[in-house]
């Protein structure tokens, strides 16, 4: 894995709001990060999210809807995928996240591909008020301002205090 970030990666992305990394996995770290995806996917089956709730909650199944065949969206396959969980908390992306450059940008091929968005938040990140992806629970238990410290949603993979790291 090439986690190094270059102060021109830097500059691109303070400019661009983007940065490409080329070669960010070797060839047979790709080939493990498809194969844990397809098969978290698959295991997935029609629930976008597993939280509390989702499983009745429709807002979180696929309907078979256009946007549904063209987009397959899963979020956090991390929670429920033990393959999945051992790439996305390697704390070298972590610690790329606490640079100020992102790894990955749009895939613009023109064919069918599979594209993976992996969100970090800063340590110490606070509640916006906004339910996004938080089970109706969790949603209920901030007010405006709490710090997201729930580690089941959102545990540190990267601090360069290595007592806060919770993974």
């Amino acid at each position: 894995m090439h986690t190094a970030i270059t102060q021109a990666q830097i500059d691109t992305y303070q400019t661009q709001g983007f940065v490409v990394m080329d070669e960010f996995l070797t060839p047979e770290e790709l080939a493990a990060w498809r194969d844990a995806v397809d098969q978290a996917v698959r295991a997935r089956k029609d629930r976008k999210l597993v939280v509390a709730g989702a499983a009745e909650d429709e807002r979180w199944k696929d309907r078979g809807a256009f946007y549904d065949y063209v987009f397959v969206q899963r979020l956090n396959l991390w929670q429920d995928n033990p393959a999945v969980k051992a790439l996305i908390l390697d704390p070298r992306i972590g610690q790329m996240a606490t640079a100020p450059a992102p790894w990955a940008s749009a895939n613009m091929t023109s064919g069918w591909r599979r594209a993976m968005t992996c969100a970090f938040m800063p340590y110490g990140s606070t509640f916006n008020g906004i339910q996004n992806i938080l089970s109706d629970e969790q949603f209920a238990s901030y007010a405006i301002g709490d710090e997201l410290n729930d580690d089941t949603q959102n545990p540190v993979v990267y601090h360069r205090d290595a007592s806060l790291i919770t993974v």
